[in-house]
Parts: structure tokens; sequence; C-alpha cells
């Protein structure tokens, strides 16, 4: 093959490539031609919205878990076009209570004969989030409660804890975090409300976006122990000085405790408050220190006092084998020289301490 008819060849088959590329634009360019593009503006009725559960969507769900797009028609040149509405964010979850204007979008059941289009904020397609009921996160093992006050004391002094609240549609929404439990001003006037006696009071939780919670919780009032006074005091019996005896051994009887300003008894024990003390007679009488202890620690408060105690001394006697003897035990008596007693002379010094 000559150069020049090489050249004849290579011109037909650039030539032939050219015409080929040249029909397949023209067939894309007469396809996308066939399709056509709409618009909000081919809406001629807008779709509504219908709500799952029959009565409002809250906030917290999803769009959607709570509101559902029904009907609207598209038309073009007249026809209506086949298709469906849909929102263009369904798992959205709205961040504000009121009115909401949907983003919507449109898709056509033949999406080669036309393309579909977006629509936002649109007013004709609304829905209404309500605000929430928030509820317990663990009611049973984190309760709302509240602390312990003194009879006469201001519903306010009672300390409200526990009781987490939380979105029941959106475990994780945050802003319930902000929420606050609080004595009901509406209901109580904790700021001048007195308590007296243990009872249940309002309480409220109050969120943004929430319906306001109110709790019945129980407030204990401290219990008020009454005094204790003696009608009838324990008595000891008539003691002899013993050096080897303590009050331990010394037993009380009688006595009658009531509530002070009453004639109720109160049920308990006397008892002697240090029995490691020894009976040292001192005089022909002493005191002691008395403890009235109560059976049930709330009827009555205990009660300390004293009564008197008589501690006679030990009588003395002299035999005759204690002649030429030297008794010099100081709890009894001193022995010395020149008292005329008979065979033997002694001079007795009774130790004052221990007798009169």
């Amino acid at each position: 093959m000559t150069d020049t008819n090489k050249n004849r060849f290579g011109k037909r088959i650039f030539s032939i490539v050219m015409v080929t590329i040249l029909f397949a634009l023209l067939a894309s360019v007469a396809y996308a031609d066939t399709t056509i593009a709409l618009t909000s503006s081919n809406i001629s009725e807008w779709p509504t919205v219908s709500y799952i559960d029959g009565e409002a969507m809250y906030f917290g769900q999803k769009i959607s878990d709570a509101v559902v797009l029904t009907g609207g028609t598209v038309v073009y040149d007249g026809n209506v076009v086949e298709g469906h509405f849909e929102f263009l964010n369904p798992d959205l979850i709205p961040a504000l209570t009121g009115t909401q204007r949907a983003d919507i979008t449109f898709i056509p059941a033949d999406e080669t004969a036309y393309s579909g289009f977006e629509a936002k904020r649109c007013r004709k397609v609304t829905w209404k989030v309500s605000v929430c009921t928030p509820s317990f996160v663990d009611e049973v093992n984190d309760p709302l409660v509240a602390t312990e006050v003194e009879p006469g004391a201001l519903l306010s002094t009672s300390i409200l804890s526990g009781g987490a609240m939380m979105n029941p549609y959106n475990p994780d929404e945050t802003k319930i975090k902000s929420g606050t439990w609080d004595w009901a001003s509406s209901v109580n006037a904790p700021y001048s409300t007195i308590v007296n006696e243990s009872g249940y009071y309002t309480a409220s939780f109050v969120a943004n976006s929430y319906e306001t919670v109110y709790v019945q919780v129980y407030v204990k009032v401290a219990s008020v122990i009454p005094e204790t006074s003696i009608a009838e005091y324990p008595v000891i019996p008539e003691l002899l000085y013993d050096p080897n005896v303590t009050w331990a051994d010394i037993e009380l009887t009688g006595g009658k405790a009531v509530v002070k300003g009453t004639d109720t008894e109160v049920a308990g024990k006397f008892a002697i408050k240090d029995t490691r003390l020894s009976v040292t007679p001192n005089t022909y009488f002493t005191e002691i220190e008395i403890v009235f202890t109560p059976d049930d620690p709330e009827a009555a408060l205990p009660y300390e006092f004293r009564i008197p105690v008589t501690v006679k001394p030990c009588p003395i006697s002299f035999s005759s084998d204690k002649k030429g003897t030297s008794i010099d035990d100081p709890y009894i008596f001193e022995v010395a020289p020149h008292a005329d007693m008979g065979d033997v002379s002694y001079e007795l010094k009774y130790n004052h301490l221990n007798w009169p």
C-alpha cells in the first residue's frame, strides 16, 4: 500500500469514529431532553401531615416515629405526575417545640421521564411538636426523697434528692438535665407552710420543653421525745459499813417514772450510775447518783438524779483474846496505851472517816 493510500485509509477511519461519537452525543442529548425537571411550582395540592398515634408528636421523637405524609398532587402540562412525597430528613429530632415547617421531597414513579425536587421549610406542610411528659429513670432504686425536718420547720427546709428523670422517647436528650425538683409553690407555699406532722407534700419537676410533673413526697417530722420526771423515788435500805462492799452489790427498790407533766407511767429501770465506787460512810448519810433508762427510747428521755443513802458504822466488839494484841486496821480504830480497860490499857482513836 502506497503512502497515499495509507493516508486515505486513516482519514476514513477517523471520520467513522467522529461520526459515531457525534451520533452518541446526539442520542444522549435527545434522551436528556425527554427527562422533565419538576419543581415545587408543579404542586397543585400539597401533602398533609398526620400523627402516627393519632394525637401529636412529642419533644424527643424522630419525625419518622411520629408523623407521616399523605396525599399531595404534582401536575405537568395538565397531567398528574405519579409519585409520592417523603420527608427529606425522616430521622431528624426537632430541637424545639411548637409548629414545625417540613422539608419534603417528591419522588416520581418514573424517574426516567421526570426528575424529582426538594421543598424546604414548607409553609403549607406543618406539624406541631408538643411538650413531653418526662419519666423516672429508675423510680424503684432512685426515688425522689425528702430530708427529715424538726417540728415547726418550714417545708422549704426539707431538701429533695434523687428522682432522676429522662425523655421517654430519647433517653439521651440533654435538655432535661437542666430540670429540677422543688416543692410545688402553687400547691404547698413551701416558704410559709409549717410542718408539724409527718405526711405527704407535693413536689414538681420543671424543665424546658417538658410538662411539669407533680409527685407526692413523704416528709418525716423528727420525733419529739418527752422529758421524764420521777413520781416515786427508788430507795436503798439502810446500810451497814463494809469495806468489801461496792455499790454494785446494792439493790434499789421501788421507784416510778412518768412523762413530765402527765400521769403516764414510763416503763424502765432504775440503776446506780457508777457502781465501781466503794460504799464509804463519810457521815451517817451520803447521796448517790441514780439513772432512769426507759425501755422504749422513744417513750421518754433518760433521767439522772440523786437520792440520800444512810451508811451506818460497823459496831466495835472486844473479846478477851484481843488482850495484849495490836489492832491497827485504819478502817476500825487505832490502838495506843493509857486507856484503862481492865487488864490491858488502850487509847482508842476512832478513824473519823469511818466512824462518828
